[in-house]
This record gives structure tokens, sequence and C-alpha cells, in this order.
């Protein structure tokens, strides 16, 4: 199955190019432009008419709203800087799965694939931000790694409030 490469959320409508604010509803509508590339467009609420016949697909989402007490993750900047000073310490290959694990889970990096040899398993990852594929060790952790790993990145990477360009999730 082939891999698209969709967009997230622009937070601005199509039609009217207002901003889609927090805590909004809004519309996704993905379709072919005139090269024959799909493409995201997101409309909010009040300028929603129905999918155009043309669409692939389409959705209704939220962008969430800021609430008090939760906690969101450290800007794009903050974590690759973090990962790559955990790369640095060799002595922490736990350290940089787990960070791997998080910056595939944030679609800051792609698992291109995996591979095994007599050093075993490695996840082979390509980021726009490293100029050739990393290859991290894929480890086995313990409850007792799992708990500390947690409260390290709670420590280092979460804020109580978001970052101004922190991108919402769809």
């Amino acid at each position: 199955m082939p891999d698209f490469e969709i967009k997230s959320c622009s937070r601005k409508c199509t039609a009217t190019q207002n901003e889609i604010g927090r805590g909004q509803t809004y519309y996704s509508v993905v379709k072919r432009d005139d090269d024959d590339n799909l493409v995201r467009e997101d409309y909010s609420e009040a300028a929603w008419e129905g999918p155009p016949d043309e669409c692939v697909g389409w959705w209704r989402s939220e962008i969430p709203a800021l609430e008090s007490g939760r906690v969101y993750w450290a800007p794009n900047d903050v974590l690759y800087a973090y990962f790559d000073e955990v790369l640095k310490q060799t002595h922490q290959p736990e350290r940089a799965y787990v960070m791997a694990l998080l910056l595939i889970r944030r679609r800051l990096m792609k698992l291109e694939h995996t591979k095994s040899d007599e050093h075993g398993k490695r996840m082979v990852l390509k980021s726009s931000r490293h100029e050739s594929l990393l290859e991290i060790p894929e480890m086995k952790l313990t409850p007792q790694q799992i708990k500390s790993l947690q409260e390290e990145l709670g420590e280092h990477l979460f804020t109580d409030r978001a970052a101004a360009d922190e991108p919402v999730e769809d």
C-alpha cells in the first residue's frame, strides 16, 4: 500500500481565508489538484457546504481548545535538540529509542524500515533535520526503565502552556 503525504490542518479556511481558531469545528477535504497530486483543504464550519464532487475523502474535526491543567509538548525545535543531545550520549540507547519513537509519533521523523544483523534490530529513520538516515537500536525496556524515562521526559519535554506555533493534532 503506498504512503501518501497529506499535510496537517492549515488552520485557515480555504473558502474565506479566515483563521480557524481553537475550539472550532472544521471540515477537511482531500482531492486531486491540476497536477494529479493529492491536496488537503480545510473549511470552517460556517463555510462548509458539503464535500465537493471531486473529493477523494473528507472528515469533520475540531481544533482542541487550550485547557488549564493540560500538559503540552515542548516545541518541535526543542524535541529535535533534545534528541540530538541524546544521540551524542552513546551510553543511553534506551533514551534514544524512546525519543525516536516519540519523534515518529509526532511525525517529525519517518520510519523508513527496520534491519537486523548480528548486533540486533535497528530502526532506520529519515528526518528533514538530519542529512543522512539515522539508525536507532530497538530496545526491550523493563517497567522500571519505562517509568524512569517517562519521568525524565515529563521534566524536560512538557509544559503547561502550548507554544504559539504548536501544531494541532487532528
